[in-house]
């Protein structure tokens, strides 16, 4: 109970930082914008919200995909917009076109998502002004920045503990599992407790899948974190812990079914 009551407490915090941290990226990023000239400021705060995701990384990943589909999105439209009319058979055909080369090329389909929205966007906004391709640009590339910024200096992602936390819980279970192991065998083996120990062997192995996908969050939140290099030296040691209980659970799994048959 405690433990769970701790996971929704570090949850709560943590949604209250990221609200802090779009928050403030989005108000940073717009009035940079206007102060440049923008006046569309609204599209860097947009690139931030959409940018901002659960690591460093994962957000500088996307806010490059974002900055190139804009890019490709805009050369795609540029060209031929002036000769074609506001509709939706011009606008599926646009974006038709805009779409083809990047799924041959195999971009990501973030990449892909971006070139739709760019193209839609741009084909009715500049026949309204002819300063929106220019404001696209500079505002995506204003927020996108802010956004990777912003989350680096305000509580940097850093899963390292809670991957910690999972781990260790993963370990009291396997040494139980070996407790309930020893006491079967010591009592002859029956059936039934053989049959509900293999399903706890099952479960575990799903726990164990869960610590290693914890540990892959963990590595990723350290990349592009310059305060987590004293991390590192953490998450080797979890890695190294793992593998001992791996050898450990292997071992437990293969003696289980021999004594059981």
């Amino acid at each position: 109970m405690d433990i769970n009551k701790g996971k929704q407490k570090l949850e709560l915090i943590k949604g209250l930082i990221l609200i802090a941290k779009i928050s403030i990226a989005s108000g940073v990023s717009w009035e940079l914008a206007k102060m440049l000239g923008s006046k569309h400021p609204y599209l860097a705060p947009l690139t931030v919200i959409l940018s901002i995701q659960e690591t460093i990384q994962h957000s500088a990943v996307y806010a490059f995909y974002r900055i190139i589909g804009t890019l490709f999105g805009i050369a795609t439209t540029i060209f031929i917009i002036k000769h074609l009319e506001v509709n939706g058979w011009t606008i599926g055909l646009l974006l038709t076109i805009g779409m083809v080369l990047p799924v041959v090329l195999r971009l990501h389909k973030t990449i892909i998502h971006q070139i739709t929205l760019t193209i839609l966007l741009v084909f009715v906004f500049v026949h309204k002004t002819t300063y929106y391709v220019s404001n696209r640009i500079r505002d995506t590339i204003i927020g996108a920045l802010v956004a990777i910024i912003v989350h680096i200096i305000i509580v940097p992602p850093n899963y390292v503990k809670e991957a910690r936390r999972t781990l260790t819980q993963f370990g009291i279970d396997l040494g139980q599992l070996f407790e309930k192991v020893a006491y079967w065998v010591n009592n002859n083996c029956t059936f039934v407790e053989g049959e509900n120990l293999i399903d706890d062997t099952t479960n575990l192995l799903q726990e164990l899948h869960q610590v290693e996908k914890e540990l892959r969050k963990a590595e990723k939140s350290l990349r592009l974190n310059p305060f987590g290099r004293n991390k590192k030296q953490q998450l080797k040691q979890n890695e190294q812990f793992l593998f001992q209980l791996k050898h450990g659970y292997t071992y437990i799994s293969g003696v289980l079914t021999t004594f059981n048959d």
